[in-house]
This record gives C-alpha cells, sequence and structure tokens, in this order.
C-alpha cells in the first residue's frame, strides 16, 4: 500500500505539516544557513564578475568590514556584566537585551553572506594577478 502526500485529506496534510516542518527547519536550517549565505555571496560575485561590473569591489570590501566590526562589537557589548540576564524579567534591559542579540544575528548573517562575495573576488584578483605574471601582455 503506498500513501502519497497528495491522497491525504486537508487535515491530515495540515497535521503533517505541522510536525515535519518544524523538524526539517530545525535540523536543516544552521545547514542550510552555514553554507547558503556564504554560496549565495559566491554566485552574486561570479555573476558580475563575468559581467565585467567590478565597479562596487571596494564597497562590498567596506560593508564586508564594516557589519564584521559592527557584529564584533556588539558581541563585547553583549558580554559586558551589565547586559547579562536570566531572562526572567529580574534585568530592566531584557527588551533591549532581545533586540542587541537579533541585531548581533543579523548582522554576522550578513556579513557571513558577504564573505562569499569577498571570498570569491579575493581568489578571481589572485587568479588575474598570476595570469598577468604568467603571461604579460
Amino acid at each position: 500500500m503506498s500513501l502519497s502526500f497528495q491522497a491525504l485529506s486537508t487535515p491530515k496534510k495540515i497535521l503533517a505539516l505541522s510536525v515535519t516542518l518544524p523538524i526539517v527547519i530545525v535540523l536543516f536550517g544552521p545547514i542550510i544557513t552555514f553554507f547558503g549565505l556564504p554560496i549565495i555571496g559566491y554566485a552574486v560575485s561570479r555573476n558580475s564578475w563575468t559581467s565585467g561590473r567590478r565597479a562596487k569591489d571596494n564597497w562590498v570590501n567596506l560593508a564586508f568590514a564594516l557589519t564584521a566590526l559592527g557584529s564584533l562589537a556588539l558581541y563585547l557589548t553583549l558580554r559586558n556584566p551589565i547586559f547579562v540576564t536570566d531572562w526572567e524579567g529580574g534585568n530592566p534591559l531584557d527588551d533591549l537585551i532581545a533586540v542587541m542579540m537579533l541585531g548581533f544575528v543579523l548582522l554576522l548573517a550578513i556579513t557571513w553572506g558577504f564573505a562569499g562575495w569577498v571570498g570569491h573576488r579575493f581568489v578571481m584578483n589572485l587568479r588575474s594577478r598570476k595570469n598577468r605574471v604568467a603571461a604579460p601582455e
């Protein structure tokens, strides 16, 4: 007996999705984030490299450096004893701490995405320099 998802009734489909989707997101979300963001940055960089648009390299490198510094600054700020909380409402800064943690995660994700772009450009620039040295025009 073969049971397909399409053969299920609507309530059973909703039940199946409500059970499986959280499991899939919890298991594969970090993996997709870890590999997906740099791959997206790499793909965007490769597309602009092949089309000959390299004018924004300095801006992307600057954005990468600034987001990395921002992530580091937020991390070091959150390690300050003022921002330590037990999440039970005892610290009046709980809301601010939550917003700062979300900002830290967002900046870290943006930095990780830029890392793919910057890494691709670094390798391609090294290759182009190596080709110019090996075969000068």
